[in-house]
């Protein structure tokens, strides 16, 4: 170091001759450079190189500090710009569903034009991914009422179950209350589509009570019953998966909806009231329960018939409501049957006049005692025979058959059965009395159920 000091100036001036020789010689037009140069290139430029490196690093990150900000608003915008971009993108999609879903609706809409009808919005539903029950912004105001009929996209969707002033509640056809009387296009062989908790989760629903030689095979469509008191029939309720045989003689079918559950937004409700098609559960039937006001009685409302006509029918009530096997059953105009079988919140009702028991009756006008017995060849009549056990003397057209009170504890003395409809001379001399049934199985949408333990139960 003290040598340097010493001699700086020499250096110095050794420094600038070498730096003045080497202008000299590059001065000019020249096509390569000289030997000098060469070397002078061989020791400069890899210095070069390195503080050009340096400079460049330190102006990147310059420029980064400096543009910082800039780049931090830019990326904020960036990232607005996406999230605006995906809830659009978001909404165009329900747009489409929607729109498909209001497509398919109108081709249910004129599907079933014959019928008045008001479109509403889905506003609330149950917890759980399946449409079972679910609110509705239409209600008393818009004309809508108790047990009208719901369609969706595919076909029939439920029935509203209450009504507000602006809204109503509607239970789908999967839910565990509904309960539909249907039949198969295919076959016409009839059943009760049921709602199941255990298919609920499936989006799927039971159909009960088939004939055990009922031709239902997977694949049929099937629709509402003219045996429904609430829906109107001809209304396609789903498709037959699968069939399955039961111990008690019957089948039960496996029923995939043709209504989608999971995407719901908009329903028609048919303003119209079937019931009136049907004779009315309350003011006639408190008159029968009226009459027979000594017996402890349960109304229940039918959902479903027998496909035997006049053979009996299912009404919506079982053992969780204390139905038992046995229990006299009554509708409007008085005796109809006896509960022969009964599930948790279903009974099968068999009509008297399908009834391979004979029912113990009188004449109330003569007091003749007689046998009611099944006529294969009048119960599509609604009619059976009277087996009178004695004279027959003093009988007439229009008599009244009332349950005797020594007919055993199949059925309460003193309810009307029938009257008489036909006296036929046998060519024995005798006579054979055909006695129609005082309640109308065909047309009856409630019934009462004596629940007195010890009257008509075994």
């Amino acid at each position: 170091m003290d040598f340097l000091k010493k001699r700086k100036k020499l250096f110095l001036s050794i420094l600038l001759g070498f730096c003045v020789i080497a202008i000299l010689l590059t001065v000019g037009d020249r096509f390569a450079p000289t030997q000098v140069e060469k070397i002078i290139g061989f020791v400069v430029t890899p210095v070069q190189g390195a503080f050009t490196t340096v400079g460049n690093w330190f102006g990147q990150r310059f420029d980064f500090f400096v543009h910082m900000g800039e780049l931090s608003s830019e990326n904020e915008r960036l990232r607005t710009e996406n999230e605006l971009l995906s809830a659009e993108t978001g909404r165009l999609k329900l747009v489409d569903q929607e729109n498909e879903q209001l497509s398919a609706l109108l081709n249910t809409d004129r599907k079933y034009e014959e019928y008045p009808k008001i479109g509403a919005r889905i506003i609330a539903k149950d917890v759980g991914n399946w449409y079972t029950t679910f609110t509705i912004d239409k209600g008393s105001n818009d004309g809508l009422a108790k047990n009208m009929v719901v369609l969706a996209s595919g076909g029939l969707c439920g029935r509203v179950s209450e009504v507000w002033y602006n809204s109503a509640t509607v239970i789908a056809i999967i839910d565990d209350r509904s309960s539909i009387s249907v039949q198969s296009t295919r076959t016409g062989d009839t059943g009760i589509v049921r709602g199941d908790v255990s298919l609920q989760l499936e989006g799927r629903c039971r159909m009960d009570f088939i004939n055990a030689d009922a031709d239902i095979v997977e694949g049929d469509e099937i629709i509402t019953s003219q045996l429904s008191s609430i829906y109107p029939p001809g209304i396609t309720v789903g498709t037959v998966e699968s069939v399955t045989p039961n111990a008690n003689g019957t089948q039960s079918a496996l029923i995939v909806p043709n209504v989608d559950f999971t995407h719901m937004s908009t329903v028609l409700v048919i303003t119209e009231l079937f019931e009136h098609n049907m004779q009315s559960t309350s003011e006639v039937l408190q008159v029968t329960a009226k009459v027979y006001q000594q017996f402890e009685m349960a109304s229940a409302d039918i959902i479903g018939r027998s496909s035997a006509p006049n053979g009996g029918f299912v009404v919506q009530m079982g053992e969780k409501n204390g139905a038992q096997v046995g229990m006299p059953v009554l509708a409007i105009g008085g005796l109809a049957g006896r509960i022969t079988q009964t599930g948790y919140d279903y009974s099968i009702v068999t009509s008297f006049l399908d009834s391979d028991t004979p029912v113990g009756v009188q004449v109330k006008e003569t007091g003749a005692l007689g046998l009611l017995r099944r006529d294969e060849a009048l119960l599509a009549a609604g009619m059976c025979v009277l087996e009178i056990l004695g004279s027959a003397e003093g009988v007439d057209v229009g008599d009244e058959i009332i349950t005797s009170a020594s007919g055993g504890e199949m059925y309460p003395g003193g309810v009307t059965v029938g009257y008489v409809a036909e006296i036929r001379t046998m060519q024995n001399g005798g006579s054979r009395l055909l006695v129609r049934a005082a309640v109308n199985f065909e047309t009856a949408a409630s019934a009462l159920v004596v629940m007195n333990t010890s009257v008509g139960t075994e």
